[in-house]
């Protein structure tokens, strides 16, 4: 019969090996962020690429799996991991990337290995410049990880811009973001939905131009975060002070 010590010795194997998959996702997540050749709207889809990936941040320091936080082992941590596993495949398969998504790599080295990709920093969009100012917290780790990973030799472009392939990855991204979410007690989704909340009020504050407001309008998700009404009524009251010249960028 397995001791409480033995049961604790596993979950904390689990862990790390969670924590480890967890930082594949993160540089796995910049690398299609900052896939090239996006087209007219590359702005939008590359804030709503970052914004999963601010979830799927926000997610695992609730967890612990980063920050000061020690990991929760009442989580079911084999779950966990293996939809880490799951996320980190989707993100990094370099055959399924292009046959579902028109992302192809682009070899920037001598490598003649096409199975996984690894990833480049991605330069700070709209988003991520935004959040460096609101959520440097949430901006350190992932950092790291990049500095990490800097030798990086392959790149990701879009073969053909197909507006339902993008939304497709977003939507499948998504996907994994909201079963994890879901594996939370009932206060950590609530907690988790008011910071993501508060970090779009944030941005919608901070703004300056319409055609940012726009982009992140386009990140209210009902489904994602706490008091979508209020953040509707945030940004139409920004919209105002945008149009009346009070906010713009001087």
């Amino acid at each position: 019969m397995a001791t409480g010590l033995d049961f604790g010795a596993g979950v904390a194997g689990v862990v790390s090996i969670s924590c480890t998959l967890f930082r594949g996702c993160i540089y796995a997540f910049d690398l299609v962020s900052s896939a090239q050749n996006i087209g007219s709207e590359g702005d939008k889809i590359h804030c709503m690429l970052e914004w999963e990936q601010y979830g799927f941040l926000q997610w695992a320091e609730c967890v612990g799996l980063q920050g000061s936080i020690e990991a929760d082992q009442r989580l079911n941590w084999p779950l966990i991991a293996e939809m880490l596993r799951q996320l980190e495949r989707l993100l990094t398969d370099a055959k399924q990337l292009k046959e579902r998504y028109n992302l192809s790599v682009i070899k920037s080295g001598n490598t003649k290995d096409e199975g996984t990709i690894s990833p480049t920093p991605q330069s700070q969009g709209l988003l991520n410049r935004l959040v460096s100012c609101t959520r440097p917290d949430l901006q350190k780790p992932r950092a790291q990880i990049l500095k990490d990973h800097k030798s990086a030799i392959k790149k990701l472009r879009w073969v053909a811009v197909d507006k339902e392939k993008i939304r497709g990855l977003i939507g499948d991204i998504n996907h994994f973001n909201d079963r994890l979410h879901g594996l939370l007690a009932a206060a950590e989704q609530k907690y988790v939905r008011t910071a993501l909340s508060a970090l779009l009020r944030d941005l919608i504050s901070r703004s300056t131009a319409s055609s940012e407001l726009d982009i992140i309008k386009a990140l209210v998700d009902p489904t994602y975060i706490s008091s979508p009404e209020a953040v509707a009524s945030a940004a139409t009251l920004k919209q105002i002070r945008l149009d009346l010249g009070v906010d713009k960028r001087h």
